[in-house]
């Protein structure tokens, strides 16, 4: 039995955290004893750490420690992994709890959102954050998240924030930044940075954060515009394929809205009458040159992906009808971007008896910062999440003076605020924020920014441009709303009906969400705030000086947006893929994921069933796991009917011979294709787009824009470079950009099948010659990479993970970027396979993103579900738990999810006690 101690809520105990595996121990000692002796040679900092710096913020897992606030006796129980397990008899109590406790393994990260959703890392990290601050601030979400606390949110889910928030500060409370996390003792080099009290309103602002990130079109709306410089209206059509609906079935295939009751009904077959204004036109051609706000969004880090480029998820549902179990199991994995410690944080958060004071017995997934479980179930239901992809952005060009902004003909005033940035190490910087009737202007933000629209092709009605138009953001995220009432309500619900009320209240980010319950029953409801436009499609910009254009007041009714109950089929997929048919009578958006992982999915299920077949827990697992690339099933074949006469570059191609498509981490053929497509993509594609969206650095000699110079400079060469980060440059390879192929497929002589001439290499006018251009440079590419062998080439060592520290893995000393990050590991799967290991094809071949977590329920039988975390439960670098989940995670493998009272005891490695 562990040593039994008493400390104060803001000491740390001396009863440690327990027996650990061996190996575990001595690899975190020698992490401990090289950060210390580089720190001591002045490495970085040019400063002395002791050991017990390092170790300093360890927490306490065991024994006993009091806690001002609390009403009784709360237990933490961690497993093997660290995991914890909360039991307390009061929400509030169970609320505090959890705050403290993800203080003690997380702060440090919790300190840094914090700090990035108000608009304040130059605090933290000086004047190079300035810029990401401004614009920050522009957008409010801080703002925002006030207002919502203040205004919107029930009584109760207060008392909950603001018992999570005294449970933070308890465990802050008499602690020293070193004593928190290394990074503050790190940080303590440069400035003088102290933390401070944790709020409610902080937990709140984070899902400001991921609505940002999951904001669906904006990029599109974006690169759509920029692409006018170089395409015609058809060309950037043909980049913009419409979804496949004949081969990529969407989420909801039963059901319309009623002509009776003006609500979805799953069961409705005839849509009837809608008001026809519902159905988003087309724009007047309001294309900008926005590069500068593009360039100015790269530069926002990106907390779930990289600048929502690829966010995606998987997640399904299988009716017991269909199961091995003879109840529901749900599987869920969303994809988002890799970071150290990993985005989520497992916990169980159990009142020892659910009663009127003490509502809840769930667990699942977490975010650090914010009470409540975002993913996982309870004693009745199980849910998931995966991206809708609404569109729920527009960006409205403005005529602005030193007065205002023009609207239907008249002069309004701006609506100011001043913004004050506080900068460590230097000088207050002061900003002013005006924004119009549609939203903030993000153009004030740069420089650049103040000539944005000046070649943008407008309709003869609209207003001189004078000096260019401004830009305004519209976005449903900055208008308070419930969702952090629906965080709590879904984890207290206890049927579909409640379930859908929760899903009522989850305005932003839009989310699918896929449910099952004890009683055998499955759905899926489509929730969020859903803007009816009055003109346009949301694909390009809108002119904002006009009232023909905008939102109408109110959103998508609730009651009208697609749902599923127990559909005939015996399952439901949701991947990212069109939610619902082109009858539905309202735009979501133009521009869904276009659909190869669920197919895969749906395909995997639809196999698995036929001739009376029943799915397993573990074929929900290898579901996950499974590398198929669709558009090397497209394309393969037809490489291999091309004449490669070069010996080194046929070697190659026979890779190609007899492959199952799969990209296995130890597959050579997985690792030559995905050269050849990538190869593709540049020539036939990455080639002909502006700078604005190629990748920053690559350079190429190009005709001016048809638009600029007389006609007889139009076969002027000039030298041109990308300028966008390789994690966001286009073509990035993904689904979009298969359906774009697949297109052509049956036009070899289409003008994008042609590229000019290189030093080595002859012009293409076919796509056969582009083909084989392609597979020369692959074969070149990936022996410049992986060696002239062949035979030593595997896709694995292409396409690999390294795992980074948030803030000094990132931007700090190499050396000690080295002791706080972890990795490479080789990966299989790829970029729109169902194991979506993400990469950018006009980038390389790194990882940017992953399914950040995979889960399995057993719906009932609760105990025998699984899962895992991408890294681990503790966010201090030399902890045993830093990321003793990532080598399971990259293997496939699942975790036992204890869940019940004997479960639970059956794992418990410690038990610390938190007293009143």
């Amino acid at each position: 039995m562990p040593a039994t101690t008493t400390a104060t809520s803001g000491a740390t105990g001396t009863a440690g955290s327990g027996p650990r595996k061996k190996k575990k121990g001595r690899r975190a000692r020698l992490l401990v004893i090289v950060l210390v002796l580089a720190l001591v040679a002045g490495i970085g900092y040019g400063a002395y750490w002791s050991v017990s710096t390092v170790r300093a913020s360890y927490p306490q897992t065991s024994g006993t420690i009091r806690v001002d606030g609390l009403d009784g006796n709360v237990e933490v129980k961690r497993d093997g992994y660290g995991i914890p397990q909360i039991y307390a008899d009061s929400d509030a109590d169970l609320f505090r709890a959890q705050g403290f406790v993800q203080a003690q393994d997380r702060f440090w990260e919790m300190d840094v959102r914090r700090h990035l959703t108000a608009g304040r890392l130059s605090e933290m990290f000086g004047s190079g954050q300035v810029e990401t601050d401004s614009f920050l601030r522009t957008l409010g979400w801080r703002k925002v998240a006030q207002e919502e606390y203040d205004t919107v949110l029930s009584e109760e889910t207060k008392k909950n924030l603001q018992a999570y928030a005294d449970g933070v500060n308890a465990y802050l409370k008499g602690r020293d930044g070193k004593d928190i996390s290394v990074e503050y003792a790190a940080l303590g080099f440069t400035n003088d940075y102290k933390p401070s009290e944790w709020t409610p309103v902080d937990s709140v602002a984070w899902l400001k954060a991921m609505a940002w990130d999951l904001r669906g079109n904006m990029q599109d709306e974006i690169d759509r515009s920029l692409m006018t410089s170089r395409l015609d209206a058809d060309q950037i059509e043909q980049l913009y394929p419409d979804y496949p609906y004949d081969k990529h079935e969407p989420i909801v295939t039963e059901g319309a809205v009623s002509a009776l009751t003006g609500k979805f009904d799953p069961e409705a077959t005839d849509a009837g009458t809608v008001d026809p204004n519902a159905v988003a036109g087309a724009t007047e051609g309001l294309n900008t040159q926005l590069g500068a706000l593009s360039d100015t969004l790269d530069e926002i880090p990106a907390l779930l992906g990289p600048n929502g480029n690829g966010i995606g998820s998987n997640s399904w549902v299988v009716s017991g009808r269909y199961t091995t179990t003879n109840k529901p199991l749900l599987a869920n994995d969303p994809h988002l971007a890799p970071m150290l410690p990993s985005l989520w944080y497992q916990m169980g958060l159990h009142c020892r008896q659910v009663s009127e004071t003490c509502k809840y017995d769930t667990a699942g997934y977490t975010f650090s910062g914010m009470p409540g479980v975002i993913i996982g179930h309870n004693q009745d239901i199980a849910w998931g999440f995966t991206n809708l992809g609404a569109d729920v952005t527009d960006l409205f060009l403005e005529k602005v003076t030193t007065d205002g902004y023009l609207y239907d003909g008249k002069t309004k005033p701006f609506t100011v605020r001043e913004e004050t940035i506080k900068v460590a190490g230097g000088k207050d910087r002061h900003i002013t924020v005006r924004e119009t009737n549609n939203g903030p202007l993000v153009s004030d933000r740069s420089s650049e920014l103040e000539t944005v629209g000046q070649k943008a092709p407008v309709a003869n009605s609209a207003p001189d441009r004078a000096d260019g138009y401004a830009v305004a953001l519209k976005w449903t995220a900055l208008q308070p709303g419930h969702s952090m009432d629906a965080v709590f309500e879904l984890n207290r619900a206890k049927d579909f009906t409640s379930f859908r009320q929760a899903a009522r209240h989850f305005e932003v980010p839009s989310q699918n969400l896929i449910y099952a319950d004890t009683k055998g029953n499955i759905g899926y409801q489509a929730p969020g705030t859903i803007p009816v436009r009055k003109q346009g499609d949301g694909t390009t910009p809108s002119p904002g000086w006009s009232s023909a254009y905008g939102w109408k007041k109110d959103p998508i009714p609730f009651d009208e947006l697609p749902y599923e109950y127990n559909p005939k089929r015996g399952y439901i997929v949701t991947a990212n893929q069109a939610v619902i048919g082109e009858d539905y009578p309202y735009l979501l958006t133009k521009d869904w994921g276009y659909g190869s992982r669920s197919q895969r999915i749906n395909d995997l299920i639809q196999s698995k069933l036929k001739g009376g077949g029943k799915i397993s827990t573990e074929d929900m697992q290898k579901m996950q796991m499974d590398n198929t690339s669709e558009i090397a099933a497209l394309l393969v074949p037809e490489l291999l009917k091309i004449n490669i006469a070069d010996k080194d570059v046929r070697e190659a191609q026979k890779l190609l011979e007899g492959w199952d498509y799969t990209q296995e981490p130890d597959s050579a053929a997985a690792a030559y294709f995905n050269g050849v497509w990538r190869n593709i993509l540049k020539l036939a594609f990455g080639d002909k787009l502006p700078k604005e969206l190629r990748v920053e650095g690559e350079c190429l000699n190009v005709r001016p824009p048809k638009s600029s110079g007389p006609v007889d400079e139009q076969d002027r060469l000039v030298r041109e470079c990308g300028r966008r980060s390789p994690d966001s440059a286009q073509p990035d390879g993904g689904d979009r950009w298969y359906q774009v192929v697949a297109n052509l497929m049956d036009k070899p002589d289409s003008e994008w099948w042609k590229s000019p001439r290189s030093r080595k290499d002859k012009a293409t006018e076919t796509r056969d010659e582009l083909f084989a251009r392609a597979m020369e440079d692959a074969r070149w590419e990936l022996t410049a990479k992986l060696g002239k062998d062949i035979t030593t080439w595997n896709w694995g060592r292409l396409h690999q993970l390294t795992l980074k520290n948030q803030t000094l893995g990132t931007e700090g000393p190499d050396l000690i970027q080295r002791l706080l990050n972890r990795g490479p590991w080789d990966l299989g799967g790829g970029e729109a396979a169902v194991n979506a290991t993400g990469w950018n094809a006009a980038g390389g071949y790194e990882v940017i993103w992953v399914p950040s977590m995979r889960m399995v329920v057993n719906v009932g039988d609760w105990d025998k579900s699984r899962w895992i975390n991408l890294t681990g439960a503790s966010g201090h670098a030399f902890s045993a738990h830093y990321t003793d989940q990532t080598d399971k995670w990259v293997n496939g493998e699942l975790l036992p999810w204890s869940y019940g009272t004997n479960a639970v005891a059956g794992t418990t490695v410690d038990t610390l006690t938190l007293k009143p």
